[in-house]
This record gives structure tokens, sequence and C-alpha cells, in this order.
């Protein structure tokens, strides 16, 4: 009777560590990003941000793409430094 219940329990353990490794695989990411994948495309779709400096504005647009580019890129932002104080903005179209 007991080496049943120790195969059983040990079947059992199986069966939860298989079910924790698949659940824990990582999903599958969005590919590396390359700007030679997206070619440039006359876009006057911009925005002018005056006042916080370029890498706030940076940190935000980072956060911005990575909640949108899960599986694939939907969102590019290119960033120009006009000065200290003042960045543009240019979304390219896909």
């Amino acid at each position: 009777m007991s080496t049943i219940v120790s195969i059983i329990i040990i079947a059992a353990v199986i069966i939860v560590l298989i079910f924790a490794w698949y659940k824990e695989k990582p999903s599958p990411s969005r590919p590396e990003f390359s700007e030679t994948d997206f070619p440039l495309i006359f876009n006057d779709k911009s925005i002018l941000v005056e006042g916080p400096n370029y890498n706030e504005i940076r940190e935000v647009c980072i956060e911005f793409c990575e909640k949108y580019n899960v599986k694939q890129y939907n969102v590019i932002v290119k960033l120009i430094r006009l000065n200290p104080t003042s960045t543009l903005l240019i979304f390219p179209m896909k």
C-alpha cells in the first residue's frame, strides 16, 4: 500500500513541477529593433515639447513604446534634441 501512495505522491510532484515550468516560460517577445527595418516615410506629424529636458522626454517615450510594443512594433518615436529644454518628437509611419 505504501508503494502506491509513494508513486501517487511522486506523480503529483512531477505534474506540479511541469505546470510550474510551463507557466514560467516567457511569452514570445517582439523582434530586435533595427531602424533599417522601417523605411523613412515623410510624415508631418510631430510634436514640439518645450520645458522638460531631453532625458525626461526620452524616458517617457521609452515607457510609452514599451507599453504599446509588446509583440510587435506598433509605435515608433524618433527624438530630436533641439536644445536642452526643447525636443521634437516625430512619429514615422509604418
